[in-house]
């Protein structure tokens, strides 16, 4: 995910650790096993602890051999030299490389000469580019369309679910089943028992071809789907990009967090957002 999304973060970070790690009892080992060496020891134990602390008080020193520059080298003297001018990749390039071996997005191709190198592939947008903010796109792997009858938003949902997207009335009853077990809760976060049945009546449509008032309206309904489904809800799109938690159900671990993602295109319909993972884990 984008480092955007990293913000919110539902594990505890090494900053809430830091007021419970010390090195007390290590430090304290090293005193004991101090006293217990003799004058030979105790000289090497403490050159040791100069060298972690201030470090440009080591005692290794360059290898005192001398390299001939010029001419071929004795058999004696002989020595195995790296004489590659190809410098150790950086930290940045390691981790690049690593990105690139697991991302879609990066394809190799050959060059008249025969030699590869790497070209970015643009993500399959179905021609939504202007839908998604542009720092967005980089991280969507492929966006994927459902019918257009006014049930789009919930079709979307059940597919991204693992159902068929033709289990749109499924998540219609669903939600329903949501607003009325949690009424209370619902009418406190709404603000009113107006809104909670504004919203019951938006879900209320099993026509073939739902009229506008019965479309799905975000941000509305995010907070039912994420807390009916036990999901995080990612909502994308031109105006704004929003995430859902769930109400009530304890925060899941990275490795159970399901994230789902949906898109809302033209104004006026909702499609399956694929993204890449672990692009920066």
């Amino acid at each position: 995910m984008h480092p955007h999304w990293t913000k919110l973060n539902l594990v505890q970070t090494a900053n809430d650790l830091s007021s419970v790690l010390t090195i007390d009892g290590e430090i304290e080992s090293i005193y004991n096993i101090f006293q217990s060496e003799g004058a030979t020891g105790k000289i090497v134990l403490k050159q040791k602890s100069r060298e972690l602390i201030h470090q440009i008080t080591t005692s290794l020193m360059p290898p005192n051999v001398k390299v001939r520059t010029k001419g071929k080298l004795s058999s004696k003297n002989k020595i195995e030299i790296d004489r590659s001018t190809r410098r150790d990749p950086s930290y940045f390039e390691l981790v690049q490389s690593r990105q690139d071996s697991i991302s879609p997005t990066l394809s190799s191709v050959k060059t008249s000469q025969g030699k590869p190198y790497r070209t970015n592939v643009k993500p399959r947008l179905l021609g939504y580019d202007a839908s998604f903010p542009p720092n967005i796109q980089y991280f969507i792997h492929n966006i994927v369309n459902v019918e257009s009858d006014g049930h789009c938003g919930f079709r979307a949902i059940a597919a991204l679910l693992g159902m068929s997207e033709h289990n749109w009335r499924d998540i219609r009853i669903n939600l329903i089943e949501e607003l009325h077990t949690f009424r209370d809760e619902y009418i406190e976060l709404y603000g009113s028992v107006m809104r909670v049945d504004e919203l019951i009546h938006t879900l209320s449509c099993f026509e073939c071809v739902a009229p506008r008032q019965h479309w799905m309206t975000l941000p509305d309904m995010g907070h039912l789907i994420a807390s009916k489904y036990n999901v995080i809800l990612v909502h994308l799109s031109r105006m704004q990009c929003l995430t859902y938690l769930p109400l009530r159900s304890v925060a899941p671990s990275v490795i159970q967090h399901r994230i789902i993602t949906i898109g809302f295109v033209d104004d006026c319909h909702f499609v399956q957002v694929l993204l890449f993972n672990n692009l920066f884990i």
